[in-house]
């Protein structure tokens, strides 16, 4: 186990300056870690990593009230792992520890930043990988993710483009991971259609999609 206060002032201290540069240079504005709580971040990094995930960042203690850890997911996407020393929120739900992270607190209402910017649920997210069925043999093995549904360019399609899909859920599919592989129709004979694609896909952004 490590300690944050021994490794970075960050209040994600497995952010890194450098990283941060180059996964901006390289995607734009985008979502780097997908997080999702688990009961012990420790044990499910260890079990994944055992289980063929590659490790990104170890197990973290921050504040000695939560753990974090993170092994990779898809290209420079990582997948976070966390988890609360006391998961119950205190009975104060105006209290910042009900809210945040240990490192984060709430912000100055004379802030010139919004408080709010409209956003109550997201339905899902999609992460755009450039090979599907290796990432999805990836995800499951190290996981225990069973397949949940499953989408082609039957399903969501035009004449110019396709799209392949496949959801992921954990055990109790209250976790679902969305995967896309989309492609274009060329019409050029002297296009390579799988090498575009594949130059599109090396920026694996993630979606996000309103919940109507």
């Amino acid at each position: 186990m490590v300690f944050a206060e021994n490794l970075t002032s960050a209040a994600i201290p497995t952010f890194n300056s450098s990283a941060c540069r180059s996964f901006s240079a390289a995607h734009g504005l985008a979502v780097r870690s997908i997080a999702i709580e688990v009961e012990d971040a420790e044990l499910a990094f260890s079990t994944s990593v055992a289980h063929g995930a590659k490790p990104s960042s170890p197990p973290i203690n921050l504040d000695d009230r939560a753990v974090i850890a993170e092994v990779q997911l898809y290209s420079d996407v990582v997948l976070r792992y966390i988890s609360y020393k006391n998961p119950n929120p205190p009975e104060n739900t105006n209290h910042p520890d009900s809210w945040f992270l240990p490192g984060f607190e709430s912000m100055d209402e004379g802030s010139v930043f919004p408080v709010d910017f409209g956003i109550r649920r997201l339905d899902h997210a999609v992460g755009n990988v450039p090979e599907l069925a290796p990432m999805i043999e990836y995800v499951k093995g190290f996981t225990g993710f069973h397949e949940f549904a499953e989408f082609t360019a039957e399903d969501v399609g035009t004449s110019e483009s396709g799209l392949n899909s496949m959801v992921l859920a954990s055990n109790n599919e209250m976790v679902l991971f969305f995967f896309f592989f989309f492609f274009f129709f060329l019409e050029n004979p002297h296009q390579n259609d799988v090498v575009l694609v594949r130059t599109i896909l090396n920026r694996p952004i993630i979606h996000f999609r309103r919940s109507l």
